[in-house]
This record gives structure tokens, C-alpha cells and sequence, in this order.
């Protein structure tokens, strides 16, 4: 069972030591996904802090992806990227008789996510800015402190993460229907230009619209991947909405508009977005008693 997140002022009192904040400044608590998040009220402007949880990211899992966004952000990248402490550290560490955590602060996202209402238009703009992210995401330098997305991580320990939650006759469906994909999705290389790092949970909450600016934020499961993957996952994402073909094809377009795909990349789509929900599914047995009891 998780331990419960960092009082607000407890965490602003930490944050004061290493960030340049005013002696007015605020925290608030915001919400607790597979991470806590705060918002930090201040007079040089708003920020947003994550307390990542070491049970599921640790500090150089977390630093990884820190790195990927500061680079991206001194590129000019439409990301949430962190700030550095007055130290130059793009984190801190923080222990209590709990637990311990990785906390760092990111340029406030200005709008809001879409969600289910996504229109159309929105979902073009997306697609076009997904294709502008897995642009500048190639000359960023990997990341060496996660596994690859790729079919061993996203199959093969996905259904080792499920399968102790699964009565035996499930497990083997389950392994069937992996093997199938191994087997059908079309081939496609672990190299430039159609792998390298991606963002990893393209979804509706992911990126904020704010007038004719999208800054993606959570880059908390990118890595290295097929950015074909990255298509699946918003795919998956919108599935279940009444207009999701006509979604999926207007965020196709809108990525094609920006950077093309070959023929076998399209092709793969559907697979991963069989692939997605089996990732998905995987990540909440794994963080199952925090999801479930968190407070």
C-alpha cells in the first residue's frame, strides 16, 4: 500500500532549499496519478512539482526523463520542462521514514488537456504536433536508464507483470494472443527513422491546448520505441469514444502532414494499439495496491 503524498507545506518548505521561490509562494496539492502532483503559486509564475514515487520510477529512471525535457526545452521543444535548482540539478531527493522520493519542479503548462471532449480539429493538431515532438526527439540522446518499448518490454514483461493475476486458463489465452502479435505485426527495425526515443502515452491528457499552442507534458513512460507506438497509444486512447475513427484518421493526417511514415509503420498501428492495452493493463497490476488504496 502506497504511503500517503507530501504535505503541501512540507514539500514547499523543501523546495524553498534548492528552487528560487518567493516568501509568499504557495503549494497546493493537485492529484496523484502513478506520481503526486502539486502546483506551486509564485510571483515569478506558476509551476508544477512531481514527487515521483520510487516503487515505480527510480531516481535515475526519473533523471532520464528530466534530461530528454531539459534538452528538449533548450531546443526550443513544446514541452513542460523542468527547472534547474539554484545548483543546477534538475531534481532533488527527499527521504522520509516512509519512503523516498525524487522531486522536481516544471514550467507551468499554460490551457488544458482536450480529454473526451477532443473535437476533430484538435486531434489534427495533435497529430501534426506529435510528428513535430518525434522530430526534435531524434536529436535528443537516448536514454540509457529504461528498458527499450519494444517487444520484449511491451509483451514479454507486460505479461509477466499480469500474469500472477490471472487464473491459469487467462494467463494462457493471454500468451496466445501475444505470440500472435509477435508473429503478425509487420517487421519493423529498432533504428532511425523508424525507432528512437518517443513520448510513450500520447493520450488526451497529455497535451495542453492553449490558442494555437499544444505543450505535451508526463513524458513519464517515454523511452526508446517505435514512434509508430506512439500512434497506438493514441489510438488506444480514443477508442473508446463515438467518434474514434474519424479522430484517429484526423491525427493520422494531421502526423503525416509533418513527417511521413512508411507503409509497414501504418500497418503496425492497430497491432500497437493491441500492444497499448497490454502495457496499460500491465502497469496497473503493477502499481495495483497504490492505485487502489492511494489517498
Amino acid at each position: 500500500m502506497s504511503t500517503k503524498h507530501l504535505a503541501p507545506n512540507t514539500l514547499l518548505d523543501t523546495l524553498r532549499g534548492s528552487y528560487a521561490l518567493g516568501s509568499d509562494s504557495r503549494c497546493v496539492y493537485l492529484t496523484s496519478g502513478l506520481h503526486h502532483t502539486y502546483q506551486v503559486l509564485d510571483t515569478s509564475g506558476d509551476k508544477i512539482c512531481r514527487v515521483y514515487r520510487r516503487a515505480w520510477r527510480s531516481h535515475d529512471e526519473a533523471l532520464g526523463e528530466l534530461d530528454v525535457l531539459d534538452q528538449l526545452g533548450r531546443l526550443g521543444g513544446s514541452v513542460a520542462y523542468p527547472l534547474r535548482t539554484a545548483e543546477g540539478r534538475l531534481a532533488i531527493e527527499y527521504d522520509t521514514r516512509q519512503s523516498s522520493y525524487t522531486i522536481a519542479l516544471f514550467r507551468y503548462a499554460a490551457g488544458s488537456a482536450p480529454g473526451t471532449a477532443i473535437t476533430l480539429e484538435q486531434s489534427h493538431r495533435l497529430g501534426a504536433a506529435t510528428a513535430q515532438l518525434h522530430r526534435g526527439l531524434q536529436n535528443i540522446a537516448p536514454i540509457h536508464t529504461r528498458a527499450a518499448l519494444d517487444n520484449k518490454f511491451l509483451l514479454d514483461r507486460s505479461l509477466a507483470t499480469l500474469a500472477p493475476m490471472l487464473p491459469r486458463g487467462d494467463h494462457d489465452e493471454l500468451q496466445r494472443d501475444t505470440s500472435w502479435l509477435r508473429l503478425n505485426i509487420p517487421e519493423l527495425p529498432k533504428q532511425l527513422p523508424l525507432f528512437g526515443l518517443i513520448h510513450g502515452d500520447i493520450n488526451l491528457t497529455n497535451a495542453h491546448f492553449c490558442a494555437g499552442d499544444i505543450t505535451f507534458i508526463d513524458f513519464d513512460q517515454c523511452g526508446m520505441g517505435w514512434y509508430a507506438f506512439d500512434l497506438g497509444k493514441f489510438f488506444h486512447a480514443s477508442s473508446a469514444l463515438s467518434a474514434a475513427m474519424d479522430l484517429q484518421q484526423a491525427f493520422l493526417r494531421g502526423y503525416l502532414s509533418v513527417r511521413s511514415l512508411e507503409e509497414a509503420e501504418i500497418k503496425a498501428i492497430p497491432f500497437f494499439v493491441m500492444y497499448a492495452h497490454l502495457y496499460v493493463m500491465a502497469i496497473h497490476a503493477y502499481n495495483a495496491d497504490y492505485l487502489v488504496y492511494r489517498p
